[in-house]
């Protein structure tokens, strides 16, 4: 992965992080290449203390949400909800979760959680 790729991730990142806190109320932040290499296994690309809540974040010329969808269920602890927030360049965000998921994912969105 090239440089310019690398901080298109890190911009989409620091964009999810802005979305969630506004739409949560909670401090969302990056996970960071640091933190990854220190706890041996990958979190999430965004996080938010005590949430238990997976977040991939895939933003790009064209993100595939299904493939990001499957490598969160993938990294994610048993029993968490993913949730995948995609972004095509020059567009606006898209969340993506598993349907039983939802009910978790809307309350914490609104703020409930």
């Amino acid at each position: 992965m090239g440089r310019s790729q690398r901080t298109k991730g890190a911009r989409g990142e620091l964009e999810a992080c802005e979305l969630l806190s506004r739409l949560t109320g909670l401090e969302w932040t990056r996970s960071g290449s640091a933190q990854r290499r220190a706890r041996g296994r990958k979190p999430a690309d965004v996080v938010c203390e005590g949430v238990r809540l997976w977040v991939e974040v895939k933003r790009g010329k064209r993100p595939s949400p299904y493939s990001a969808l499957d490598q969160a269920r993938r990294d994610a602890p048993q029993g968490w909800p993913v949730l995948v927030l995609c972004r095509r360049d020059r567009d606006r965000w898209c969340f993506f979760y598993d349907e039983d998921h939802a009910a978790a994912i809307h309350a914490l969105l609104r703020g409930a959680a």
